[in-house]
């Protein structure tokens, strides 16, 4: 895949400020101190990350990309299926108790 098209820092930008929006301030100065780079596909989970002077460069593939998305989508999935209990839980002013999953899966939130 040819990645010379492409501009890694206005994706970045675009994807962190579609998920926080209120923070864009913040979210720009963080930004604007790092450098992202996107490298060849290769096998496995390539990040790397490196700091000179007080600048950052983060590389990385669309293949890691895609797993770091698979792995928080997973997240927050098992979140969401997990809450309901853990609300029912804080409610009843009891320990979060693993058994009650089998038994009561009324406790799941549909959301």
């Amino acid at each position: 895949m040819d990645n010379s098209n492409t501009n890694a820092n206005e994706e970045v930008k675009s994807l962190f400020m579609g998920t926080t929006p209120e923070r864009s301030c913040d979210v720009f100065d963080i930004l604007d101190a790092i450098q992202f780079e996107r490298a060849a596909d290769r096998p496995a989970m390539h990040l790397e990350a490196t700091a000179f002077f007080g600048r950052g460069l983060v590389v990385f593939t669309d293949r890691t990309m895609q797993q770091m998305w698979l792995i928080a989508n997973l997240s927050w999935m098992a979140l969401r299926e997990q809450s309901g209990f853990v609300i029912y839980s804080l409610l009843e002013k009891k320990q979060y108790d693993v058994g009650i999953i089998g038994s009561n899966d009324c406790h799941v939130l549909n959301v």
